[in-house]
């Protein structure tokens, strides 16, 4: 889109052009408002139509390389400009050379100092292209139009990218723990800390040491069992040394009471409960070890959760500040709606909408930018529906703008001028 005026409200009324580019002659007149569509094939001659507009207003820096049709001497062309009512005149004479001779007048009246000078007062620095909108990244595309209502995020933006980078490695530690608790067991039925390996080891020897100590009690008993039984034997075969061994009976029979006295008194150790509960301590140190480490990680996952919980609020501050400035800045077209991943129309993606949608919403934004914008110059009309470019047609005629567009069709159906080999065979005036 080209040509937008923004100072003064001028629109085109009539062009005249001959021997420039591909154009042998065109005499055209341009409605006051509404779409005005020119219309040809590749190589046809609106691509020079375009370039001569863009050289009456732009001088010799927008001179083509070769602006003369071949076979002719130099070209001319008479652009009618209407001033709010002023009839201004622009006649260009252009040689092969590409030197340029422009003169502008002013109501019939003599030619005007620094021709240049006010045409480009003529045409405004600002340009909107609608189809390079549509091509655009959504984020890019809600950039380019913030920027043209004079909304600014790049501070919060900047806040919001150093929370996210911090959210997001909290929430990598947060769900790394997360993910360790969940592979880690938690075992019921063991103590809070740690059994005492070497105490159980030496209670265990202690204890076996006592059985020790029993077990030979026992093996004496038994062996004074065995001698007394014998000597009672003995005894009886030896009835004759009876006297001589009635000391001795006596004091084993003294020795055997004893013995079976202290045996009577022992109570030896069940070694099995000490033994498994030794060989298990490993095995349940380990559960303890493991449910203090997994302790550990949920009250660590339970901080990083806070933070995250945190952060995620702060993020909803900065959208919440962001939602109040687009309030405060008065949307140029209703349904219009600029989120974090572009521009929405009406509760879809404007990239979403069909190319001609897509253009007319364009066309719309310009003319709320641009209060004073009243002509505006299309490339690649052809990619508008018939049915949307008469919708444009209507909205053009009822805001009073002027619209042209340049359309590739290979035939004038639809189109209030249409070029052939440099001429004008349809709506010729």
């Amino acid at each position: 889109m080209k040509y937008i005026h923004k100072e003064v409200r001028v629109k085109i009324s009539a062009l005249q052009i001959e021997q420039f580019m591909r154009v042998e002659c065109v005499n055209l007149a341009f409605a006051p408002s509404g779409a005005i569509t020119i219309a040809g094939d590749n190589g046809s001659g609106k691509t020079s139509v375009q370039t001569f507009l863009e050289l009456c207003f732009g001088g010799k820096d927008k001179c083509p390389k070769l602006p003369v049709k071949v076979g002719a001497k130099k070209a001319m062309g008479k652009l009618t400009l209407d001033d709010e009512g002023r009839c201004v005149t622009v006649e260009v004479e252009v040689a092969p050379d590409r030197s340029v001779k422009a003169v502008v007048r002013q109501a019939g009246g003599p030619s005007l100092d620094s021709p240049m000078t006010l045409l480009k007062t003529f045409v405004s620095k600002f340009t909107f292209d609608p189809f390079a909108l549509m091509m655009l990244a959504g984020q890019e595309q809600r950039r380019v139009m913030l920027d043209c209502l004079g909304v600014n995020f790049d501070d919060l933006e900047g806040k919001a990218e150093k929370i996210k980078e911090e959210r997001k490695e909290v929430g990598r530690d947060r769900n790394g723990r997360e993910r360790q608790i969940n592979s880690m067991p938690e075992w019921g039925g063991v103590p809070d800390k740690e059994l005492a390996v070497a105490s159980l080891a030496s209670r265990l020897q202690e204890a076996m040491v006592h059985n020790d100590k029993c077990r030979k009690f026992v093996e004496a008993a038994n062996e004074w069992k065995d001698e007394v039984a014998a000597l009672t034997e003995e005894q009886a075969d030896l009835e004759a040394k009876l006297l001589k061994v009635r000391e001795e009976l006596v004091a084993a029979r003294a020795a055997n009471d004893r013995a079976w006295i202290v045996c009577h008194d022992l109570q030896q150790f069940d070694l099995a409960p000490m033994q498994k509960q030794l060989s298990d301590a490993d095995t349940i140190n380990g559960k303890i070890r493991a449910n203090l480490a997994r302790a550990a990680l949920v009250v660590q996952f339970q901080v990083d959760h806070e933070r995250y919980v945190e952060l995620g609020r702060s993020l909803d501050l900065i959208e919440a500040e962001k939602q109040d400035r687009l309030n405060q800045a008065k949307c140029p077209i209703e349904g219009l709606e600029f989120r974090d991943d572009g521009v929405w129309y009406q509760g879809l993606p404007l990239s979403q909408d069909m190319e001609s949608d897509q253009m007319i919403r364009s066309v719309q934004l310009a003319a709320a930018l641009n209060p004073k914008l009243r002509t505006l110059c299309i490339d690649n009309g052809e990619r508008m529906l018939p049915t949307k470019l008469g919708e444009l047609n209507e909205w053009a005629e009822a805001n009073d703008y002027q619209i042209i567009l340049f359309r590739a069709a290979p035939s004038p159906e639809g189109c209030q001028f249409f070029l052939e080999e440099g001429k004008v065979t349809h709506g010729d005036e």
